[in-house]
Order: C-alpha cells, then structure tokens, then sequence
C-alpha cells in the first residue's frame, strides 16, 4: 500500500509503500522510492501509525482549502515532507529524505505539483490506517 506525491503531470515522484505491520505497538515497515530525471533514493523506514494520522488530519482541511500546509514525518526523522498552496491550485512539496542508517546521507527537494492528486492521497492515507490499525 503506497502513498504517492506526484508532481504537476501526474507522475509519482515519491512514494512511501507500507510493506508490513512490525508489531502490535503501530510500528509499520516502508520502503521510501524517489525518482525524478534520473535521481533516486530507495530505502527502508520505520514509521508510526500516529505520523499517518496526523498527516492525514492535516491533509483533508490541506485539500478543502487549498491554505496552510500539511506535513508527513516519521519519528525518527528518514523524511519530512511538507505541502503548501498558493490557494489557486498549486502545490509545492518540499521534503526532505535522510537514510536509516547514515544521519550524513540525506536529500533535499522540491516537487511543483496540483491539487488534483490529494484526493487520491488521502484515500491512500486511509486504506492504509484501516488495513493496520490496531484490532
């Protein structure tokens, strides 16, 4: 289950792909994938169902009003992904991806994109928090 942050084309940029449940505390394991004009990053990540909720409490007023912005971060801080608008229908992503195990190994980037893709985000946000939340 992949969240997807496309850029102004529709092209997914990055995507988070949620590979399994850790265990019984919220804990997920996710494969983070950036590829843009040749540049990628592919590494694994631990996040929390919690950086989800948030994200997408953040997200849902984010897309009705196209003002403020919506974040997504992990606890141990591998990515850090902002959007903002400038209330007429574009979106910036800003982020920024640091490697699980070399804190000196991290990138920085700016994706130009819409708003046409945060209703499937969101959808993906919440398929994901019903497929692993706590039973």
């Amino acid at each position: 289950m992949k969240l997807n942050f496309k850029n102004e084309s529709g092209r997914t940029i990055l995507y988070v792909n949620v590979i399994e449940k850790e265990d019984g505390e919220g804990w997920l394991k996710a494969m983070v994938c950036f590829n843009d004009y040749g540049f990628s990053a592919i590494f694994e990540i631990s996040l929390m169902l919690n950086d989800l909720y948030a994200f997408v409490d953040q997200l849902k007023p984010f897309q009705n009003s196209l003002t403020g912005t919506a974040s997504f971060s992990n606890i141990e801080d591998n990515i850090n992904v902002t959007l903002s608008s400038d209330g007429l229908g574009h979106v910036e992503i800003n982020g920024m991806l640091q490697h699980t195990h070399d804190p000196d190994l991290k990138m920085l980037f700016v994706i130009k994109s819409d708003q046409t893709f945060l209703p499937e985000l969101i959808t993906e946000c919440d398929q994901i928090l019903q497929h692993y939340q706590p039973k």
